[in-house]
Parts: C-alpha cells; structure tokens; sequence
C-alpha cells in the first residue's frame, strides 16, 4: 500500500473529441505523473473496446459500436507511458457494454474528474505477465523504491 496526497484535475470535453487521447494529453499537460479516474459521466456516439479474455485464454476480441451510450462508469490508471481504462456504457434499452477502453469518442460532453497521488510515479512494463503492467515508484525514487512499494503493494 502507498499512501500520498491527492491533486485534482477537471475538464470537459465536448462533441467528436476523442477521450483517451485528450485524457492522456491533458495529463501529460498537467505534468501528472501518477493519474487516476475519480469520476467521469458523459455520452459517446462510437467506441472500441478490447472484451475480456475468454475461458480458452484468448485476449483479442473487439467490439465496436456507432450507438449513442451514457457513460455510466469509467475507471483506471494514467501514466506518462500511457492509459489503462475499462467503461461500462449504457444504451436506451438499459442494456450495458463494458470492457477494455481503445477509443471513445463523445457525443455531447464527458466530464472528467481525474486525481494525481502526489509523490508517486506510474509507468506501465511488462513484469513477467507478457501485458505492459502498473508500476507504482517513489517520485525521483530508484529501482530500491519501486521494490519496496511492489512488496508492499503485494502485502509482503
């Protein structure tokens, strides 16, 4: 567990904008080293998502849709060497889609709430699984640092 203290970055996006790439974007603008989604609510009228894996292990299928959907929950970590976010989208008929965020694209607006653990570092490395995983560091810390948060992040 790593404890830090919290800044808070909001915006809104409006028509056509692209939300992974303005997240992204806008917190490197921020010079947010360590992000998170707090909240995010707001419409798409396309997206891309990566589902999840299925019982014979395969991780590659997509789907993509050009509905209009609410978008009911947005979660997930931002660092300077990318996102890793999941959505669940609502459509008309209360059903949902979730999943694995490539692209979204806003239909009227996405407000977003997006916090930064001050102290920390977030990068994204492939630490065995074959995925490009969440690395939690010390800001301005060494591979010592990054150790010991991982050991604590494991509850050793």
């Amino acid at each position: 567990m790593a404890l830090s203290t919290c800044r808070v970055l909001c915006f809104r996006l409006g028509p056509g904008q692209e939300l992974v790439a303005e997240l992204t974007a806008r917190c490197q603008q921020a010079g947010l080293r360590a992000a998170f989604v707090v909240t995010c609510v707001g419409s798409v009228s396309g997206c891309r998502l990566r589902l999840a894996s299925t019982p014979d292990g395969r991780t590659d299928t997509y789907m993509d849709s050009s509905e209009f959907l609410e978008i009911c929950g947005l979660v997930g970590t931002v660092s300077p060497d990318g996102a890793h976010l999941h959505v669940t989208l609502g459509r008309a008929d209360g059903s949902t889609l979730s999943g694995h965020v490539i692209s979204l694209t806003v239909q009227t607006t996405a407000e977003l709430v997006v916090g930064e653990a001050e102290g920390l570092e977030f990068s994204r490395e492939d630490t065995g699984t074959g995925y490009r995983e969440l690395v939690v560091r010390e800001k301005g810390g060494t591979d010592g640092g990054a150790q010991r948060l991982a050991r604590i992040n494991d509850g050793r």
